[in-house]
């Protein structure tokens, strides 16, 4: 019984593992970073093959890769079409427009934040 146990706590461990990051394979090797939610989209995603019109298949992993800037996870995808503006391009695989050069107050990650939520955060100066 303790080692039916023990095995369900560790089966339970595994699934828990594979809802909460995304791995993903590239032809330089691999590429592991947490989830912003638990689901099973995008467990495994293996780049070697994509072209960039299989980006906004993945908007979630993308999202994920533009918010802890690891880009460089799916720069070979991009490089295929030959243009150098990686961040232009996998933002508009998400569905996002590009933001412009305009210098805020707001410290990046929680502009970012507020920017994904749809809260705005310009009050008064």
């Amino acid at each position: 019984m303790l080692k039916l146990f023990f095995l369900f706590v560790l089966l339970a461990g595994w699934g828990l593992a594979a809802v909460s990051l995304h791995i993903v394979r590239t032809p330089a090797g691999f590429t592991i970073l947490p989830k912003d939610t638990l689901s099973l989209t995008d467990t495994y995603a293996d780049t070697r093959d994509w072209k960039p019109t299989d980006l906004p298949e993945h908007k979630a992993l993308i999202k994920r890769l533009l918010s802890t800037d690891r880009m460089d996870a799916v720069r070979h995808v991009i490089e295929q079409d030959h243009d150098a503006n990686i961040k232009q391009q996998l933002l508009e695989a998400t569905g996002k427009p590009a933001k412009s050069n305009n210098k805020s107050k707001t410290p990046a990650p929680l502009a970012r934040v507020a920017a994904d939520h749809g809260v705005d955060l310009a009050w008064g100066n």
